[in-house]
């Protein structure tokens, strides 16, 4: 199993998402070869040519398609379920509290108890140590 992603690395991701810019469907489309013009594949959204590739990078072209819808609801999902954790009091939540940072094991929960450091890249760092089963 990979490492746990960080919630920085979640709002990279999440921040490089597109919004409604070419919100149109995206599609390969394959252009072939025509006299001295070698054929090459196009990421097309509407009329707009987004990526030119090479003849053999097809696939490639196709997952760059499927990766325009798939990751914003791949995102989605991994909130829905995170929720879901949170609620159930499954999940540590790490919180901002009085000028510290606490790791408590629910949002819905207003128990005082916890673990409090004093940033939240310790509290990052505990994080990641508790689901790797370093620490309890």
């Amino acid at each position: 199993m990979s490492e746990p992603m960080s919630a920085e690395r979640l709002e990279e991701i999440r921040s490089a998402q597109l919004g409604n810019w070419y919100s149109e469907p995206w599609h390969e489309d394959y252009v072939v070869a025509s006299g001295d013009e070698p054929a090459y594949n196009r990421v097309v959204c509407g009329n707009t040519t987004l990526a030119t590739l090479p003849d053999f990078a097809g696939p490639i072209a196709l997952w760059i398609c499927d990766a325009h819808q798939a990751v914003p609801q791949l995102l989605a999902e991994v909130e829905r379920l995170t929720a879901l954790l949170e609620q159930s009091g499954a999940l540590p939540v790490v919180e901002e509290l009085e000028g510290c940072w606490r790791v408590r094991w629910s949002a819905s929960l207003p128990e005082p108890r916890g673990r409090f450091f004093r940033t939240r890249a310790a509290a990052d760092e505990w994080m990641a140590k508790l689901k790797a089963g370093e620490v309890r």
